[in-house]
């Protein structure tokens, strides 16, 4: 899809002929935009006769380009730039493309997406002269203008994904935290990717390296550069806030298995209290359950029941000798621990200004 519009004389013009193209952005004080969505051949060549870019920007319209950049000619500028997007309900960072041919009075846009900033400021260029009367450079600034916007809420929607899964680590509720971590470590790195070239390249565009953009665009080029530096300056803090809740996450797993295993050697410890008690008892009965005709003690009328009495009085004496040591009280009661990773145990008191 191809969507051209001509400012010229005060006057809105929609519709303009491929072939028409040069002569229309040669007009002085004209402003043509050539919107192009989804390039083929056809397209490309098109662009090609009217404008006569480079075959090797033409070519990079058709491509995916990892990383933006800024190519200048002596009488327009190629740019590359990422419009950003972020789907919340799988948690990936979305990335489409859009080149930018930019000349003293024509501005050329590139994507095969459709790009939501885009469009709008193609809509309200449209409905007012306004948005195209100031130059091509201008209306540019307006286009990245508005991605920075969608990259600011990017940011702030990770802000937001952070602080929940810091409440979520500080209640206990770990459940679904490592694939959290490894998605939102993948979208902030390739944020970060994306907009450190982004912003060399308003960099460039703010110096006036490229002889298309005027002192004027130049300034809004600046601010421009400086808002997407505070972007990035938030997604490096991100991450750093992203690695602290994933300690945070490793020292509350970490605290669960210990208790976990406090647990269980407090139940292996009964146990053992347990098993300790009645293994002579056992000894004792093993030896008496042996099917051997000449025991002697077996024909004692008295020998069963002070058999029992023994064993009563030896089980016993072994619970008391126990209770003394202060084993049964160890085996029988468990404290859960309060474990402070870091800090000092008792909250420091605040002293009045």
């Amino acid at each position: 899809m191809i969507r051209t519009l001509l400012l010229h004389d005060g006057k809105v013009t929609e519709g303009i002929e491929p072939t028409a193209w040069k002569a229309a952005a040669e007009k002085p004080g004209a402003v043509l935009w050539v919107d192009v969505e989804d390039p083929k051949r056809k397209s490309v060549k098109a662009l090609k006769d009217a404008f006569g870019f480079d075959d090797i920007s033409l070519e990079d319209t058709m491509s995916f380009s990892l990383l933006p950049k800024l190519d200048s000619f002596a009488d327009y500028a190629f740019i590359v730039i990422h419009a950003l997007g972020y789907d919340e309900a799988s948690g990936e960072l979305t990335r489409r493309e859009l080149d930018v041919f930019l000349g003293k009075n024509y501005l050329v846009t590139v994507h095969v997406d459709p790009i939501q900033p885009l469009d709008k400021v193609f809509k309200e260029a449209q409905r007012s002269d306004a948005v195209m009367a100031r130059g091509a450079a201008l209306v540019a600034h307006v286009v990245v203008d508005r991605l920075i916007d969608l990259a600011y809420q990017m940011v702030s929607t990770f802000d937001d994904d952070i602080e929940e899964m810091e409440r979520r680590i500080a209640a206990g509720q770990l459940e679904g935290i490592v694939d959290w971590t490894m998605r939102t470590r993948r979208a902030l790195l390739m944020m970060k990717k994306s907009i450190g070239p982004q912003r060399d390249v308003l960099n460039e565009l703010a110096r006036r390296d490229t002889p298309v953009v005027s002192h004027f665009a130049a300034v809004h080029f600046r601010d421009d550069y400086d808002r997407l530096a505070r972007v990035y300056d938030q997604v490096d803090t991100n991450r750093e806030l992203v690695a602290t809740a994933s300690e945070a996450y490793r020292s509350m797993l970490s605290l669960r298995i210990n208790e976990v295993t406090l647990r269980t050697n407090a139940v292996i410890e009964r146990l053992t209290l347990v098993a300790t008690i009645f293994l002579p008892l056992t000894f004792i009965v093993g030896i008496y359950g042996m099917n051997f005709a000449n025991m002697p003690e077996l024909v004692t009328p008295w020998f069963y029941p002070g058999l029992m009495l023994f064993m009563l009085v030896l089980g016993l004496g072994m619970w008391w000798y126990f209770q003394l040591k202060g084993w049964v009280r160890q085996a029988l009661t468990f404290e859960r621990a309060d474990f402070v990773p870091d800090g000092d145990d008792e909250p420091q008191k605040k002293t009045a200004p």
